[in-house]
C-alpha cells in the first residue's frame, strides 16, 4: 500500500498501523515546517519528499492520505487532494471557515465516490462503542440529558496557538471530541446551541488560544447536552487527557470515566459494559473504513455533518448568543 503523509501538526493515526513494507510519501507543511520536519523523521520506512500536494498525488499515486497540518489550514490541504480521488482520512476540523466547510462539500457532493474521514478516535474506542450500543438498544430509555467533558494538560503548545486563523479555536480542537460523541453515542442531532470560550489564565501571550470552553445543546424531544473542554488538567495528573461522557436517560445511565463504559438502570446495579463493544484501533478502524468508502462508524457524511455542527457551535460562541 502506498500511504502519503501531509504535515506534521496532527495525530496522523494511520502511522500507528501496521505499516510492513508499504511505501510512505511526505509532503512538509508550510505553516509548521519544523514539525513537519520532525514528523517525517518518524516515519519508517523513509518516506518519498514532496514540495506540494499535486506533485506528489502525480508522481507518488498514493492508496490513500493522511493529514495532519495546522489545525485553521486543515481545509486547504483537503481540497488539494479530493481532485485526485483519492481516499483522506483528516485530522480536525476538517474546515475552520464556512468557505472552506463549503469547498469540501461542494466537492464531496460532486462525486460522492470520494471518501473523508475524520479523525474522532472516540469512535474507535470499545468503551464508546459500547455506550453507542447501550443507547441505541433503549437500555437508558429516552434520553434526556448529556454531559460530556474533555480535559487536557498545556504542556507545550507552539507559538501558532496565539492566532485563531491558525489555531481555529478550542471548540473546533479539543471539546470537537465530545460534539461528535453526542452524535455518534445518541444518534440525535441538536437543534441549538449556545456557547462560550476564552483564554482565562494563559494571558495575553497565547492571544485567542481559549483554555475553556463549553457549549449547551438542545436536543430533539426537548432534552440537553453540555460539552466542557479546558487545557487545565494539572501536570502531576495521572494522564494527558480526561475523557468523560455521561448520558441520562428514563431508564437508566450511561457513563465512561477513566476508560471504561458503565451501565446503571432502573433494574441492576452498576455494570461495567466495555467489552460489549470491540475495537482494532483507531488507526486500522480509519483505514478500513477510507478503504471502503466509510461504514458506520466513519464517513463522509459523517465527517461533513460534524464539521458544520462545529463551525455553527463556535459561531455562537464569537457571536454571543
Amino acid at each position: 500500500m502506498r500511504i502519503a503523509f501531509i504535515g506534521g501538526s496532527g495525530h496522523h493515526y494511520l502511522r500507528r498501523t501496521p505499516l510492513g513494507e508499504h511505501q510512505l510519501a511526505f509532503v512538509a507543511d508550510p505553516h509548521d515546517p519544523k514539525a513537519s520536519e520532525a514528523f517525517s523523521a518518524t516515519l519508517e520506512p523513509s518516506p518519498d519528499l514532496y514540495t506540494d500536494v499535486p506533485a506528489m498525488m502525480t508522481a507518488f499515486k498514493p492508496d490513500v492520505v493522511s493529514i495532519g497540518v495546522v489545525y485553521g489550514h486543515m481545509a486547504d490541504a483537503i481540497v488539494a487532494c479530493l481532485p485526485f480521488n483519492v481516499p483522506i482520512v483528516t485530522d480536525k476540523p476538517a474546515a475552520a471557515s464556512w468557505t472552506a466547510f463549503e469547498r469540501i462539500a461542494e466537492l464531496c457532493i460532486a462525486d460522492p465516490s470520494r471518501t473523508l474521514i475524520t479523525e474522532f478516535d472516540f469512535r474507535a474506542r470499545p468503551e464508546f462503542r459500547a455506550a453507542r450500543l447501550a443507547v441505541r438498544d433503549g437500555r437508558v430509555g429516552r434520553v434526556a440529558l448529556i454531559t460530556g467533558q474533555k480535559s487536557y494538560r498545556w504542556g507545550t503548545r507552539p507559538a501558532w496557538y496565539a492566532q485563531r486563523e491558525h489555531y481555529g479555536s478550542t471548540l473546533l480542537w479539543i471539546a470537537s471530541h465530545s460534539i461528535d460523541a453526542l452524535r455518534f453515542v445518541t444518534g440525535g442531532e441538536p437543534t441549538c446551541v449556545y456557547a462560550h470560550q476564552a483564554n482565562v489564565t494563559r494571558g495575553s501571550k497565547w492571544g485567542t488560544a481559549e483554555d475553556v470552553a463549553t457549549a449547551a445543546f438542545a436536543l430533539p424531544g426537548g432534552g440537553s447536552a453540555m460539552v466542557h473542554a479546558d487545557f487545565l488538567r494539572p501536570a502531576a495528573a495521572a494522564s494527558h487527557g480526561d475523557d468523560r461522557l455521561r448520558i441520562v436517560g428514563d431508564h437508566g445511565v450511561v457513563e465512561i470515566i477513566g476508560g471504561r463504559c458503565w451501565l446503571t438502570t432502573t433494574d441492576a446495579a452498576s455494570t461495567d459494559i466495555t467489552d460489549t463493544a470491540t475495537s482494532t484501533g483507531a488507526g486500522p478502524e480509519m483505514l478500513a473504513a477510507a478503504l471502503t468508502g466509510g461504514n458506520e462508524y466513519f464517513s463522509t457524511t459523517e465527517s461533513l455533518r460534524t464539521a458544520e455542527l462545529l463551525l455553527k457551535t463556535r459561531d455562537r460562541a464569537d457571536a454571543a448568543r
